[in-house]
């Protein structure tokens, strides 16, 4: 580590900060699994990963990448394989793949639900090529989004930045999901 990085705003859990860092969670997002609108599991609200037939295709984000390896652990958790998946480096074409029909895909809510997402759909709103979006059963298939920095260096610029974040954080987690 180089020092050049005062802050940075990751999707990363606990044990994938590197050490000698400090991690501050700035939101909890769920993870929903968006299907075609003619999936077998599209009719339902709520999902289980293993309820997934074995033959489906998984559009996976870019290996490497914190919110891969938050949908990998979901799939570890459920006690099933990913299936056969490609990956692809940019969650709106995950989600356009998977509404067209091309496999099933797990991202985080915020990219699909909310004014600042990638699609700005209301809960309940159609999505691209009517696909549905479901929450998983497991509250533990969450992106964390934090700020990494080295505390002992932080400067006060990056600082303020920070608790800056952390209000608006805290102000969007109280609203509706």
């Amino acid at each position: 580590m180089s020092g050049a990085l005062d802050l940075a705003v990751v999707g990363l859990g606990p044990q994938q900060v590197p050490e000698g860092l400090d991690r501050r969670i700035l939101a909890d997002d769920p993870l929903v699994l968006i299907v075609p609108a003619d999936h077998a599991l599209a009719d339902r609200d709520v999902v289980h990963l293993a309820d997934l037939p074995e033959s489906h295709q998984l559009i996976q984000f870019t290996t490497g990448t914190g919110l891969r390896r938050q949908v990998e652990a979901a799939f570890a958790r459920a006690g099933v394989e990913p299936g056969q998946h490609f990956q692809v480096g940019r969650i709106h074409d995950m989600i356009r793949l998977a509404a067209r029909g091309i496999g099933v895909t797990v991202v985080p809510r915020s990219t699909v639900f909310g004014a600042g997402s990638l699609l700005g759909c209301k809960p309940g709103d159609a999505l691209p090529y009517g696909a549905r979006a479901l929450r998983l059963a497991d509250d533990a298939a969450v992106h964390n989004v934090c700020a990494v920095y080295d505390s002992k260096r932080l400067a006060p610029a990056a600082a303020a930045f920070l608790d800056v974040m952390e209000r608006h954080a805290a102000k969007g987690q109280g609203e509706a999901h």
